[in-house]
This record gives structure tokens, sequence and C-alpha cells, in this order.
């Protein structure tokens, strides 16, 4: 990346958050969350709205942000590889099949983040395991069959349960394809 673009982009960040504190259910002008940045008024509903809603979701925001850039950069780095994604890896597909057989068992709805994130973690440490084996090629031809095998398991836990269940598919070609009739 350019340096002139590396700074336009940095700047564009505090700017990205000053515009996403305007933007809530009730309509505050830039004067209004100005001064409430610059002299915060405790019980005033200004204070609640700008402090307790919207500030904290810009930091979220910007926080889950440049962890997902930084995890996609170590992922592409790992592998060495500047297209690599979760979906590409079969990270995303053993992560959907997994919630998707623990529903189907019955699992309390709290614990399916865990377990999906577990899934996908145990995918990638296989694809870095099989990455870090010297020979590329080893990692390469085995990821889209194991996508292939685990979105297929995804699938028919999906028909097996029923029309009530919730099928979230997770490879972007797929919607797409079952839409065209």
């Amino acid at each position: 990346m350019k340096p002139p673009t590396a700074v336009a982009l940095a700047l564009l960040v505090p700017a990205a958050a000053a515009v996403s504190l305007l933007v809530g259910g009730t309509q505050l002008s830039i004067v209004q969350i100005a001064g409430e940045l610059v002299h915060p008024h405790r019980g005033s509903v200004i204070y609640a709205i700008v402090w307790q809603l919207r500030l904290p979701r810009v930091c979220i925001a910007a926080t889950v942000g440049a962890s997902l850039a930084l995890c996609g950069a170590m992922l592409q780095g790992m592998l060495r590889n500047p297209l690599a994604d979760p979906y590409l890896t079969g990270v995303s597909a053993a992560a959907a099949a997994a919630i998707a057989l623990s529903v189907l068992a019955g699992a309390a709805i709290g614990v399916l983040p865990m377990v999906g994130f577990l899934a996908g973690l145990g995918a990638a440490l296989l694809v870095a395991a099989l990455a870090r084996r010297g020979d590329p090629r080893v990692a390469i031809s085995f990821r889209p069959p194991t996508r292939a095998v685990l979105d297929a398991v995804d699938t028919i836990l999906a028909e097996r349960a029923g029309p009530g269940f919730p099928v979230v598919k997770v490879a972007p070609y797929f919607d797409a394809a079952r839409t065209k009739k």
C-alpha cells in the first residue's frame, strides 16, 4: 500500500467514527454531540445517548473491525496466499456444520457461538498444520474437499431437521445458486 493511501485511510477512521456518533434513533446535531463530548453533563438524556449508547457502539465496532482485519492478515500470511479467507479454508463450513449438529442435538442457544468458534478453530489448526508441512500443494488440495464435505453435512442436517430449522449458508455462492430457478 502506498503511503498516501495509508494516510488517507488512517484519516478516514476517526471521520467514520465521528459520523457514526450522529446515527441513531434520536436525532442529535453535531453541536449537541460535540458539546456532550467536551463537557459531559451526567443525568441528561444526551449524556446517556452519547456516552452509554453511541460511543460504546463505535468503540466496539472499531475493535471488532480491527480484530477481523488482523485475523485475515494473519491467515493470509500463514498460508502465504493473499486470497485466503475463511470460506476457502473451510473454517466457516466447519463452524456451520458444528452449529447445525448442535442445534439438532438440542444444545442451548447460548452454547452455539462457542461450538462454532471451537469448530472453526479446529479447522483452522488443521489447515495450519497442513500448510506448515512444507508442501503447499497438500494444504491447497485438502481444503476444497474438506469444505465440500462440511457444506454437505450442513445441508443434510438442515434437510433432516425440517422446515423450522434456521438455514444460514456460509458459502456466498450457495444462496445465489439456489435462488436461480
